[in-house]
């Protein structure tokens, strides 16, 4: 019995010489001979990951070249294709590996142009009859594989319209059918395709009947059957694994999407961990190796960061991005496909100014495409610039962390080109703002270029990077002259402000300046009243305590008018009467009564005269109160006049003096 390194494929689907490896599809293997046999074509529809493609390759076209459906031709011209968003091309190409694989002598010379020639001018009826001039004597039957149909509905090649690769499409599915049902060439048509495309055939003429009358919806697999796929390998292989593992495995296992390539990935690994050790040679896979594969749940991400980390630098790891965003997309239902493309268009993708080279390019794919995990394909063989590559399976866009995150990435940037196309078609005005800052920090990351853009295009008036890149170049340009222009207003309003601040200030100060004169105007006159006041005051007081001194004096000239007046009385009576006694003892007899009378006349006037002097003094009193100084001159001589003695003139003249 032949040792196989390792009988799990991964996420890769079975190839024919695999057919020994392959289990649990017998039963469907055995209604799908017979479907065929009967209609001629066979729609093979399921969910994602369900094991369509390898039930074809391993499983059905093993059967075809074991003797199943022969008839009187023992052998098969098999050809497989995928649509690739060129069909007709693919299956032009096709067609010449089958007319090669029967035609080996060279008899029928034609080449992939000659084909497409006759397709393009007279349709499946130059088809028909070029293989019939070829098959009809062979001994070959035909089948034609058409392996994930869905592409028609998902993948459109850069450069044409959606109008013409409808048209391609529906000319595709007119050849696909008539090579089956209008031939009498024994001519089998197999397509495998998503379930969830199913309701898209519609679009297309005679399809959905052809689809209802041989379609197989391929069922999930029981637990014999998932028993039959993880245990017989192993035994296959002189291994065994432990019952409660296998029992682990298969309760982990469900039917959600992605099941089988999940199972296999994660077998792959357990298996390869587990072998890979020498003191496990005679022991049972166990749940060891299982767990440190990551079990179903994490295993093939945890496989995938293993590698992505395991890079030697962070280039490698930058160019691995690349490849993996290029090889990804969303559909309509925002969900990820991939997107094949060829080494030469993921390198120009990159960009001559990378520093990225080929060989680099090519190193990373060699890495990710090894059978160790498979991520890649193609899975064998030669890698040239034309090589196409492509993600193995769906499960790796929906289950890696990383590249989950990349897809996103990758659709932000797409949606923000796309979103600046619109700009340039609709004559937008140009960005400005945080949306050119937006766009610009998108080009420095993403560091597009035409054959980048050429991905997202989908404006025909957009035919390259160029016109959005001189969009963004001329949005700066505009906005540094519009910041330019802003920056001379507002230095001119800065200058306006100024000016009227300055004329503010002027103004402020000069109305200072006038509070300030005001103020000391104020101030100055409440000074010159205070002056006032105070000299009133002075004036006032001086005026009352001149009245004082006045009357002061009045009452001391008073007292002196009198005390003098007595005085000279006195002096006077003293003097008559010593003059009265001389005379009265001369004439004592003779003049006594004569003497009396005369000395009570004396008295009598001199009283008299002191009255008259008193009105006089209270006189020139009020007219010096008065102010009218000119009058006492009057009333001065007045006195005089009375009595002119020097002490009346000494009381004059001191009034004079208080004058």
């Amino acid at each position: 019995m032949q040792e196989y390194k390792n009988p799990f494929v991964g996420l890769r689907p079975y190839n024919e010489d695999e057919d020994t490896i392959f289990f649990g599809r017998d039963e469907q293997v055995k209604e799908l001979l017979h479907k065929l046999g009967t209609t001629r074509f066979l729609g093979i529809i399921g969910s994602s990951g369900c094991g369509k493609s390898s039930i074809i390759r391993a499983g059905l076209i093993p059967k075809l070249k074991g003797g199943f459906l022969t008839g009187d031709r023992d052998h098969w011209a098999i050809a497989t294709m995928m649509p690739k968003g060129n069909p007709l091309n693919n299956i032009a190409n096709s067609i010449l590996e089958i007319i090669k694989s029967a035609d080996k002598e060279n008899k029928t010379i034609r080449s992939l142009a000659g084909i497409l020639e006759i397709i393009e001018d007279t349709g499946s009826y130059g088809i028909l009859d070029l293989l019939n001039e070829i098959f009809k004597n062979s001994r070959y039957n035909i089948l034609l594989l058409i392996d994930q149909f869905e592409e028609l509905f998902t993948t459109r090649r850069e450069g044409i319209t959606i109008e013409k690769n409808k048209k391609e499409n529906a000319l595709f599915i007119q050849l696909m059918i008539a090579l089956c049902q209008k031939s009498n060439l024994p001519i089998y048509v197999i397509i495998t395709m998503r379930s969830d495309y199913i309701g898209k055939c519609d679009a297309y003429k005679e399809l959905p009947e052809i689809l209802n009358k041989s379609q197989y919806l391929v069922p999930g697999l029981n637990k014999n059957q998932l028993q039959e796929i993880i245990e017989l390998p192993i035994k296959l292989c002189n291994r065994s694994i432990e019952k409660s593992l296998l029992n682990t495995i298969i309760s982990d296992s469900s039917q959600d999407i992605d099941q089988l390539p999940i199972l296999q990935h994660c077998l792959m690994r357990t298996y390869g961990i587990h072998v890979k050790k020498p003191e496990n040679e005679n022991v049972p896979i166990n749940i060891a190796s299982y767990q440190k594969a990551g079990t179903l749940k994490n295993a093939l991400s945890d496989h995938a960061n293993s590698i992505y980390n395991s890079l030697p630098n962070d280039k490698e790891r930058t160019i691995t991005q690349i490849i993996f965003k290029c090889l990804s997309d969303l559909n309509s239902e925002n969900e990820p496909v991939r997107r094949r493309q060829t080494i030469s268009n993921i390198f120009a993708i990159c960009g001559n100014d990378s520093g990225i080279l080929k060989e680099e390019i090519t190193a990373c794919i060699e890495i990710f495409r090894n059978k160790s995990c498979a991520f890649l394909t193609p899975y064998t063989g030669q890698l040239s610039e034309e090589t196409l590559i492509d993600i193995s399976h769906e499960s790796l866009m929906r289950l890696w962390d990383k590249l989950k995150q990349w897809i996103i990435e990758e659709q932000e940037s797409a949606r923000k080109f796309k979103w600046l196309c619109d700009n340039v078609v609709s004559n937008r005005n140009y960005l400005k703002g945080l949306d050119l800052q937006d766009a610009l920090h998108w080009r420095e990351k993403q560091n597009p270029n035409n054959d980048w853009a050429l991905r997202y295009i989908t404006r025909p008036e957009i035919v390259s990077y160029d016109k959005i890149n001189n969009y963004i170049n001329e949005s700066v340009t505009r906005q540094a002259a519009d910041l330019q222009k802003e920056e001379e207003i507002q230095n001119k309003l800065l200058d306006a402000e100024k000016l009227k601040s300055e004329a503010i200030i002027q103004k402020l100060e000069k109305e200072a300046d006038e509070l300030l004169l005001k103020q000391k105007e104020i101030e100055a006159k409440q000074k010159e009243e205070q002056a006032i006041r105070k000299e009133k005051e002075y004036n006032r007081k001086r005026i009352i305590n001149r009245r004082i001194i006045i009357s002061l004096m009045l009452g001391l000239m008073l007292f002196l008018a009198m005390s003098i007046s007595t005085f000279n009385n006195y002096k006077i009576a003293e003097a008559q009467s010593i003059q009265l006694t001389i005379i009265k003892d001369s004439l004592k007899s003779q003049v006594s009564e004569q003497a009396f009378l005369l000395n009570q006349y004396k008295i009598e006037k001199e009283k008299t005269n002191q009255l008259e002097i008193q009105k006089l003094l209270n006189t020139a009193n009020s007219f010096i109160a008065a102010n009218e100084y000119s009058d006492t001159g009057i009333v001065f001589n007045q006195i005089r006049t009375i009595d002119n003695s020097q002490y009346t003139n000494k009381i004059i003249d001191s009034i004079k003096k208080l004058k």
